[in-house]
């Protein structure tokens, strides 16, 4: 049986051929998307490394520009500091002198006190003299009186 010109055995030849090269063709297509989908796989491991490396870059952007920042305000601390060292050198400076005058005055002070205690000490022994020669003469006074009255 012929079948415009062809026999039987000759169109499943080429139908048989035809299948083959259509399952080449398929094995093809599958091969293609399976690498496509390993080439979408890894352009998304690639962007994420991407996103990931940008968060870590602004990250460490952050953290310099805090850096610097914080570098600057202890450039400007010491600055405050060495300042602070350099007037209380100063007034060390100044304050030894008013020390020394203090020192200067308690001894002073502490010398006037001593002379006045001695002086008060004396002063108590000759009010005290005196309020003894005062009573002894007192006495005697007394003792006078009652002679004359009695010899009258």
């Amino acid at each position: 049986p012929k079948a415009q010109g062809k026999d039987l055995r000759k169109t499943e030849r080429e139908l048989n051929s035809m299948t083959e090269v259509k399952e080449d063709i398929l094995n093809q297509i599958s091969a293609l998307n399976k690498e496509s989908a390993d080439i979408n796989e890894r352009i998304s491991k690639a962007s994420q490394k991407v996103v990931n490396a940008e968060k870590m870059f602004r990250t460490r952007e952050k953290d310099y520009a805090q850096h610097q920042e914080e570098t600057l305000r202890k450039v400007e601390l010491n600055k405050i500091i060495a300042n602070g060292n350099q007037k209380e050198g100063k007034l060390q400076d100044q304050i030894t002198p008013i020390r020394q005058k203090a020192r200067v005055k308690e001894t002073e002070r502490n010398r006037l006190r001593l002379e006045g205690k001695e002086e008060e000490q004396k002063r108590a022994g000759l009010v005290n003299d005196f309020n003894n020669d005062y009573e002894r003469i007192t006495t005697l006074t007394i003792q006078i009186n009652a002679f004359f009255s009695r010899e009258q």
